[in-house]
């Protein structure tokens, strides 16, 4: 019988950060998943910590607490995971919308976010937007790491503080009481744990079905074009229709342009979103529609190749909010899931919010996220 006083499940963004956190805090913290690191939809991810999609105040204010953890542990730990500060420029084409700009930069700036609306000044800013591009709300403290550096990287710091990862198994049985959980694994393996977090993202109810919970987060399907280099992008840009594609209860195909650079030289032009299940297929015909929104935008990406495209599956929960906490707060079972397309983003603060609920603390954030308001 293995022991230890967490059991974390998935070895994702989520997985990795928590498993840091509670190894930070003296916890001695076993990690496992069904593959590796990175192995589901963090490596499907473009990794954005973005505060600039943002839909209300308290969002916003969760994700700029994030970002702040960010660059704490950036500034800690080094900067093995292509974190780079570029800013985003959430653009419209249509004059019209630049009150909805301003509206939402004054929503952000309530939260304490740094923004300003940019019309003829913001081709000083990015020389590679088009002319079609009316206007934009520049978000300077916007950033962005490459996912799966960002991933071993906080695994590789878990461990140098005593975690340890097991993979290619995952939870087959789970017993819980309120001292604990014993849990089999599919490697053979019995832990018994004082807690068990489950950051296993779209497979979260896989594992809270062995003790016959469930929490409402379904996959949402997303796609990613990656073109070759030869065009300077100097932000992250996103369409101002982005926002509104996240709604989780547009059941339809929705694509906005999301256009940015990586230091490997690559460009990656985004994103959809579809309830298709568990379908991790690349369907061309969303691919062609999401390039000829980001050429309107930025029209120099036409003479660029498309290298390859890839899916990945989005977390999703009805209301958009994160489901973080405990399911029971007598019982030692705590979920982390729920993120959609902000878990890289929302990581640092999740892991911060399992925390509190590890240790018995208060959290201001954990009315706002309680994964309880679901539960069946």
């Amino acid at each position: 019988m293995l022991t230890c006083d967490v059991l974390v499940v998935g070895a994702g963004i989520i997985g990795n950060w928590v498993a840091y956190k509670l190894a930070s805090d003296g916890l001695r913290t076993m990690v496992v998943d069904q593959g590796g690191i990175a192995a589901g939809t963090s490596r499907a991810s473009e990794g954005n910590l973005l505060v600039s999609d943002r839909s209300t105040q308290v969002d916003a204010e969760l994700m700029l607490e994030s970002q702040r953890l960010w660059s704490d542990a950036i500034e800690s730990l080094g900067n093995e995971c292509e974190y780079h500060r570029k800013g985003s420029l959430l653009v419209t084409t249509r004059e019209e919308q630049i009150p909805g700009l301003d509206e939402h930069g004054a929503m952000l700036r309530a939260a304490g976010a740094s923004c300003q609306v940019v019309t003829s000044e913001v081709r000083e800013i990015e020389p590679s937007l088009g002319p079609s591009v009316a206007a934009a709300l520049w978000v300077p403290q916007d950033a962005q790491i490459q996912p799966m550096l960002a991933c071993y990287q906080l695994a590789r710091s878990a461990r140098a503080l005593g975690a340890t990862y097991e993979f290619y198994c995952q939870p087959t049985a789970l017993k819980l009481a309120p001292t604990g959980a014993t849990v089999e694994l599919s490697s053979g393996a019995q832990v018994s744990s004082r807690w068990v977090v489950v950051c296993a993202g779209v497979w979260t109810n896989e594992v809270l079905q062995l003790a016959g919970l469930d929490v409402p987060v379904v996959p949402r399907k997303g796609h990613v074009a990656v073109l070759n280099g030869g065009l300077e992008i100097r932000t992250k840009i996103v369409d101002y229709g982005y926002e509104a594609t996240t709604n989780p209860t547009i059941s339809g195909l929705r694509t906005a342009a999301v256009i940015e650079s990586t230091q490997a030289g690559s460009i990656l032009c985004g994103s959809s979103r579809q309830f298709v299940g568990f379908d991790r297929s690349v369907d061309l015909s969303v691919v062609m529609r999401i390039l000829a929104d980001c050429c309107e935008i930025v029209p120099g990406l036409r003479a660029l190749n498309v290298i390859r495209a890839y899916c990945g599956l989005r977390p999703s929960p009805p209301d958009g909010r994160p489901l973080i906490g405990a399911l029971d707060p007598d019982g030692p079972l705590v979920v982390a899931t729920g993120h959609e397309g902000a878990g890289h983003g929302l990581a640092a603060i999740t892991a911060t919010i399992v925390s509190d609920a590890v240790h018995g603390r208060a959290s201001r954030h954990a009315s706002l996220v309680d994964p309880r308001r679901f539960v069946t």
